[in-house]
Protein backbone atom coordinates (compact mmCIF):
# COMPACT_ATOMS: atom_id res chain seq x y z
CA UNK A 1 0.00 0.00 0.00
CA UNK A 2 1.26 3.37 -1.13
CA UNK A 3 -1.27 5.56 -1.84
CA UNK A 4 -4.00 5.23 0.37
CA UNK A 5 -6.52 7.55 -1.09
CA UNK A 6 -6.28 5.95 -4.20
CA UNK A 7 -5.89 2.15 -2.32
CA UNK A 8 -9.31 3.28 -0.89
CA UNK A 9 -11.24 4.78 -4.19
CA UNK A 10 -9.62 1.84 -6.36
CA UNK A 11 -9.68 -1.12 -3.74
CA UNK A 12 -11.73 -4.03 -2.89
CA UNK A 13 -14.23 -4.23 0.31
CA UNK A 14 -11.44 -5.73 2.45
CA UNK A 15 -9.08 -2.72 1.51
CA UNK A 16 -11.68 0.10 2.53
CA UNK A 17 -13.01 -1.72 5.58
CA UNK A 18 -9.62 -1.83 7.03
CA UNK A 19 -8.61 1.52 5.89
CA UNK A 20 -11.49 3.03 7.04
CA UNK A 21 -11.72 1.30 10.14
CA UNK A 22 -7.27 2.46 10.79
CA UNK A 23 -7.53 5.52 9.94
CA UNK A 24 -11.40 6.18 11.37
CA UNK A 25 -13.15 7.39 8.76
CA UNK A 26 -12.81 8.06 4.56
CA UNK A 27 -10.91 9.90 2.64
CA UNK A 28 -13.73 12.62 2.09
CA UNK A 29 -13.49 13.02 6.12
CA UNK A 30 -9.84 12.15 7.13
CA UNK A 31 -8.05 13.47 4.14
CA UNK A 32 -5.03 14.47 5.63
CA UNK A 33 -4.99 11.04 7.66
CA UNK A 34 -4.98 9.35 4.57
CA UNK A 35 -2.11 11.62 2.56
CA UNK A 36 0.26 11.24 6.39
CA UNK A 37 -0.56 7.21 6.23
CA UNK A 38 0.43 7.25 2.76
CA UNK A 39 4.47 6.34 2.11
CA UNK A 40 4.06 8.24 -1.79
CA UNK A 41 3.56 10.99 0.61
CA UNK A 42 7.35 10.85 1.50
CA UNK A 43 9.27 9.66 -2.02
CA UNK A 44 12.40 12.37 -2.01
CA UNK A 45 15.80 12.24 -2.92
CA UNK A 46 16.93 11.42 1.25
CA UNK A 47 15.42 7.51 0.81
CA UNK A 48 17.13 4.65 0.97
CA UNK A 49 17.53 2.32 -2.31
CA UNK A 50 14.20 0.78 -2.18
CA UNK A 51 12.74 -2.99 -3.49
CA UNK A 52 9.25 -3.63 -3.87
CA UNK A 53 7.62 -7.03 -4.85
CA UNK A 54 4.36 -7.57 -5.89
CA UNK A 55 2.34 -10.62 -7.16
CA UNK A 56 0.31 -9.83 -10.27
CA UNK A 57 -2.96 -11.73 -9.00
CA UNK A 58 -2.95 -10.04 -5.49
CA UNK A 59 -6.86 -9.24 -4.75
CA UNK A 60 -6.40 -7.24 -1.84
CA UNK A 61 -3.58 -4.15 -2.92
CA UNK A 62 -3.72 -3.93 -6.55
CA UNK A 63 0.03 -3.84 -8.46
CA UNK A 64 -1.08 0.11 -9.52
CA UNK A 65 0.10 0.74 -5.63
CA UNK A 66 3.72 -1.01 -5.90
CA UNK A 67 4.20 0.54 -9.52
CA UNK A 68 2.84 4.50 -8.25
CA UNK A 69 5.50 4.14 -5.13
CA UNK A 70 8.01 3.16 -7.46
CA UNK A 71 7.26 5.52 -9.63
CA UNK A 72 7.49 8.33 -6.74
CA UNK A 73 10.54 7.05 -6.12
CA UNK A 74 12.37 6.87 -9.26
CA UNK A 75 11.29 10.46 -9.71
CA UNK A 76 12.91 11.34 -6.62
CA UNK A 77 15.82 10.19 -8.31
CA UNK A 78 15.82 6.97 -5.67
CA UNK A 79 17.31 3.79 -6.58
CA UNK A 80 14.12 1.74 -7.12
CA UNK A 81 13.37 -1.68 -8.51
CA UNK A 82 10.35 -2.96 -8.78
CA UNK A 83 9.79 -7.22 -9.22
CA UNK A 84 6.58 -8.11 -10.43
CA UNK A 85 5.61 -11.74 -9.59
CA UNK A 86 2.92 -12.94 -12.71
CA UNK A 87 0.89 -15.49 -11.14
CA UNK A 88 1.59 -14.70 -7.47
CA UNK A 89 -1.36 -13.60 -4.97
CA UNK A 90 -1.10 -11.49 -1.96
CA UNK A 91 0.50 -13.88 0.76
CA UNK A 92 3.76 -14.94 -1.05
CA UNK A 93 6.70 -13.33 1.10
CA UNK A 94 9.53 -14.72 2.81
CA UNK A 95 8.60 -17.68 4.84
CA UNK A 96 5.29 -18.48 3.39
CA UNK A 97 7.28 -21.17 1.06
CA UNK A 98 6.14 -22.38 -1.94
CA UNK A 99 8.15 -20.85 -5.55
CA UNK A 100 7.17 -17.15 -4.97
CA UNK A 101 8.42 -17.40 -1.25
CA UNK A 102 11.79 -19.00 -2.81
CA UNK A 103 11.85 -16.38 -5.24
CA UNK A 104 11.21 -13.50 -3.21
CA UNK A 105 13.80 -14.18 -0.70
CA UNK A 106 16.67 -15.15 -3.65
CA UNK A 107 15.42 -11.41 -4.78
CA UNK A 108 15.66 -10.00 -1.38
CA UNK A 109 18.89 -11.41 -0.72
CA UNK A 110 20.50 -10.74 -4.34
CA UNK A 111 18.77 -6.78 -3.78
CA UNK A 112 20.45 -6.45 -0.35
CA UNK A 113 23.96 -8.10 -1.59
CA UNK A 114 23.95 -5.69 -3.92
CA UNK A 115 23.07 -2.52 -2.37
CA UNK A 116 25.75 -3.30 0.12
CA UNK A 117 29.07 -4.57 -1.67
CA UNK A 118 32.23 -3.15 -0.70
CA UNK A 119 33.93 -1.82 -3.00
CA UNK A 120 38.31 -2.06 -2.73
CA UNK A 121 39.74 1.76 -2.33
CA UNK A 122 43.09 1.45 -4.05
CA UNK A 123 45.66 3.17 -1.08
CA UNK A 124 48.90 3.05 -3.33
CA UNK A 125 50.02 0.68 -0.88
Amino acid sequence: MSDLTELYQHGGFLARLTLKSVLRGEPATQANRYILASPVTYANPTNAPTLLIHGAADTIVPLAQSQRLADKLRQAKVDCKLRVYAEANHNFGSGCGGEYGRRCDRDVIEYFARQFQTQTVATGR
